[in-house]
């Protein structure tokens, strides 16, 4: 059952955030301050939480900080506010939430907003058993995506500080997030080392860089996707679904072929080679 819970003052919004849970068949709570919505979290499983930016008797970033600190960390957080600063928007983003919306967004594209979060789809449950490594100097955005991988339940990913590290290290990753700008190395560097080291794998790289010329030379030079900062959750989630489901079915396809060539030259009942097989060696 999915749960949401509502942080806000005003009726006005949580009888719309209400409404719209039910047209999305989410269970719907509320609370004003962040000591109630602490006491809900205590009783039921909450999906999704989300608040306004002031609250009664205290504000988001501070409920936020003490959700971080606290057994329900990997709840994700939307913030749904009237606020459109760009220094509140980073400073929530540090703080790890998943998205920030603004109430003058229409009431359909909100609802379609809840609802990707809602939706389940064939290749999600997959997406879980993939394994991950992100690559990115940055703290904040290293949680923006640790908190977008909570929220779709994703828990096989490792992050990483440096190129460097991710490249000496051992393990091999079906999926690998890696920022163009680094401290100790270029991005780009990474991303042709990781070509060869995990072939087949989906390499998606991220910066804040948005211009045609950079996004297609990423894109030339091997790259499976090109993300912009700052994320969108839901264009995070979509881009990484379509590459995903990109990846399984080729990995598919060669799982078959091989399968196909293994048939060709052995016995069905006894897995040897088969006649047509050892006469082609021996010939």
């Amino acid at each position: 059952m999915y749960k949401i819970l509502h942080l806000e003052t005003s009726m006005l919004y949580r009888t719309l955030i209400k409404e719209l849970a039910a047209e999305i068949n989410a269970v719907y709570f509320n609370a004003s301050s962040g000591k109630e919505a602490f006491k809900i979290l205590e009783d039921e499983k909450i999906s999704m939480i989300l608040t306004a930016m002031e609250l009664e008797g205290g504000n988001s970033p501070d409920f936020i900080a003490d959700l971080n600190n606290s057994g329900h960390k990997n709840i994700p957080v939307v913030v749904i506010t009237g606020n459109d600063s760009l220094e509140d928007r980073k400073k929530m983003y540090e703080l790890g939430i998943v998205d920030y919306i603004l109430k003058s967004t229409p009431r359909d594209v909100m609802k379609e907003n809840l609802l990707s979060y809602r939706k389940k789809d064939n290749v999600s449950p997959e997406m879980k058993k993939l394994t991950y490594a992100v690559l990115d100097d940055s703290l904040m955005d290293r949680k923006i995506i640790g908190r977008i991988f909570a929220m779709q339940g994703i828990t096989g990913a490792d992050f990483y500080d440096s190129g460097q590290a991710l490249l000496q290290s051992e393990k091999q990753y079906d999926v690998y997030i890696v920022d163009l700008i680094l401290k100790d190395t270029s991005g780009d560097k990474v991303i042709n080392e990781l070509k060869v080291k995990s072939p087949g794998s989906v390499l998606i790289a991220v910066s804040g860089i948005d211009n045609v010329k950079t996004i297609s030379r990423v894109l030339a030079e091997g790259a499976s996707d090109y993300l912009a900062k700052p994320f969108n959750h839901e264009l995070f989630i979509a881009r990484l679904k379509t590459n995903v489901r990109s990846y399984l079915l080729l990995k598919e396809v060669m799982d078959k072929r091989e399968l196909l060539e293994k048939m060709a030259v052995t016995d069905e009942l006894t897995g040897l080679f088969n006649r047509r097989h050892i006469f082609r060696r021996v010939s």
